[in-house]
């Protein structure tokens, strides 16, 4: 039997929600402040029974948009160090606030943005589908628009503890 150092990637069913994703919304988006020149980045981490750290960051930089993998930059070190620490080393997954990066920063139109139908309801998707494979212990949000995301998560398992840190 083989065994594996990485993540082997996505199942089907994984692979099919990411097909799902609403990308002609963020396209087509009328702030025109998504990245979208590169395409979507899903995520980082395992997508199995074993993640116990649901992480949610704002959005993606260049880094992320390059290696097609959330946090991964320098505050993508910065996490990893964190994790390691914790001694988290493949019991994670790192989703964003959004599939595509945005121009400028958070502001009062990503805000809202972030909380559209077709956003939030898909991210919460995502975040269902982890909660209902895994036994999450912990979430961790990095920054104002994660936030936003887990307070707009309405079915956030009751008594798993949010951390709500500063952006690394």
């Amino acid at each position: 039997m083989a065994t594996y150092k990485f993540d082997k990637g996505p199942t089907a069913t994984w692979a099919q929600t990411f097909f799902d994703a609403p990308r002609q919304h963020y396209l087509t988006h009328p702030s025109a402040r998504f990245r979208t020149e590169f395409g979507p980045v899903y995520y980082r981490g395992r997508l199995n029974s074993s993640v116990k750290v649901l992480i949610v960051g704002q959005d993606r930089s260049t880094d992320e948009i390059l290696a097609q993998r959330n946090l991964v930059g320098s505050a993508g070190q910065r996490v990893q160090r964190l994790l390691n620490r914790l001694g988290l080393t493949k019991s994670y997954v790192m989703f964003n606030t959004f599939l595509f990066g945005i121009k400028v920063q958070m502001d009062s139109t990503m805000n809202a943005a972030a909380v559209e139908p077709a956003i939030m309801n898909y991210r919460n998707s995502l975040f269902d589908k982890t909660a209902a494979a895994s036994t999450l212990q912990a979430i961790i949000s990095f920054g104002n628009g994660a936030d936003l995301a887990i307070t707009n998560w309405a079915a956030r398992p009751a008594g798993v503890p949010w951390f709500q840190l500063h952006h690394p």
